[in-house]
């Protein structure tokens, strides 16, 4: 794993495309900001996919970083099934069908890992990816009527961390 500080400085969005695609590393661009992503290019998304850590930091960060190695015990996931989920809302965002594939393949990683469709899967779907993918897009409002319309609707909690977070009321 890298980890990559500031990396939406002068020259390096231009060696994002092949520092991530042929390295064999897992990288980690770190921003303090999320508004960072705002000024970039849309076409980011097809190198990189926006986390928004917010919902789960509850303390001030450092710049300590903890080496890991993988379990004896460590089973890796079976390959999930890639659905297009969200299709038309993510295109109407504006999104390329490489940055949407992306997407979806974290989409059945959650999917995967939560052993099922539940609000949880849902909810998940919304805070780490529909919703970073809408703030980049600068379409927030898309959102709330995207989740407005759902008929798979996450949990009450989910939506009010969204709606706490986009400033509005639920």
């Amino acid at each position: 794993m890298v980890a990559i500080m500031n990396p939406f400085c002068a020259g390096w969005t231009q060696q994002l495309p092949t520092a991530v695609f042929d390295s064999g590393k897992f990288f980690f661009l770190l921003s303090p900001y999320a508004e960072d992503l705002q000024v970039e290019p849309m076409g980011i998304s097809n190198y990189v996919l926006p986390l928004m850590t917010e919902f789960l930091v509850d303390k001030k960060p450092s710049s300590v970083f903890v080496g890991s190695e993988l379990s004896p015990d460590f089973d890796r996931l079976p390959m999930p099934k890639v659905r297009p989920i969200h299709k038309n809302f993510l295109t109407s965002l504006g999104y390329s069908t490489l940055a949407k594939k992306n997407l979806w393949s974290v989409f059945a990683n959650i999917e995967s890992i939560l052993k099922g469709e539940t609000s949880d899967t849902v909810g998940y779907r919304y805070l780490f990816g529909l919703l970073p993918f809408a703030i980049i897009a600068g379409k927030a409002n898309l959102l709330m009527e995207q989740l407005e319309k759902d008929e798979s609707k996450p949990s009450k909690n989910i939506c009010t961390m969204i709606h706490e977070y986009l400033g509005g009321e639920e």
